[in-house]
């Protein structure tokens, strides 16, 4: 098991809670640790933010650095790693609160882009297909208010939406009406949950959850009916499950 407390992060057996492993980085761990074989050598690796700034790929048998990159400031952004362009080499994705979301080589934390917003970057992004272009696309929300569909591949502007408040909640893309295409759902600080068309950015509806959305949502058929529903809660205490029509809105589910 991987975890972190405080500025350090810990490995211990799942098999007796033993320590194996800690690691030390020069300041508060608030981003959540990624486990994935970022170099294709069959071992896994771990990749996470730190406070100091600095985000580090380790080994996970000995938590050794395999290599970290140094942005402009503090990274609680959770990365996220995946075969961007579709062509074999796995690539880390993050943001910063230096406003700049990154896509960084999985192999050497090589820069291969980055795009740069108006405000800090808390949220984790989402890797997902939802735009006809090549490769898979970035979703991530920024303390601007806006979300931002980038092209995978070079980092590229396909869309942004903007909200009323910061976006702090990481999206998620799922099908909701059509096989053939992904809307993306993600919450704000301005109590609304969002539905956009993945493609375009284009709103479909709103949901007003009554207070803040941090969280994720999470999409699924829960009550085996054929439909998607999607869950989600609120700094007003309260756990919501929606189920969405298309042009008509959605309605809380009993």
């Amino acid at each position: 098991m991987i975890f972190a407390s405080g500025d350090t992060l810990y490995s211990v057996s799942g098999k007796d809670g033993e320590l194996i492993w800690k690691f030390k980085t020069d300041n508060n761990i608030s981003s959540s640790p990624t486990l994935s074989d970022v170099d294709n050598d069959g071992v896994l690796e771990i990749l996470l933010g730190s406070e100091d700034h600095n985000l580090y790929c380790l080994r996970g048998e000995d938590g050794k650095v395999i290599w970290k990159f140094t942005t402009g400031d503090q990274v609680f952004s959770t990365p996220q790693v995946a075969d961007l362009a579709q062509e074999g080499e796995e690539r880390v994705v993050f943001g910063s609160f230096d406003n700049k979301v990154y896509c960084l080589s999985g192999i050497n934390g090589e820069v291969i882009w980055t795009f740069q917003t108006e405000d800090n970057i808390s949220a984790a992004p989402a890797i997902a297909d939802v735009h006809p272009n090549k490769g898979l696309e970035v979703l991530i929300g920024s303390w601007d208010n806006n979300l931002y569909c980038l092209s995978g591949v070079d980092g590229k502007l396909l869309w942004k939406f903007s909200a009323n408040n910061w976006i702090v909640s990481t999206p998620v893309a799922a099908s909701l009406y059509s096989k053939d295409k992904k809307e993306v759902i993600f919450g704000s600080r301005d109590n609304l949950l969002y539905c956009l068309e993945g493609d375009t950015g284009k709103l479909l509806w709103t949901f007003d959850a009554g207070d803040e959305i941090w969280t994720t949502p999470a999409v699924g058929d829960i009550k085996n009916d054929g439909s998607k529903d999607i869950i989600t809660a609120s700094k007003a205490d309260k756990i919501l499950c929606l189920k969405s029509y298309l042009k008509k809105g959605f309605k809380n589910s009993d």
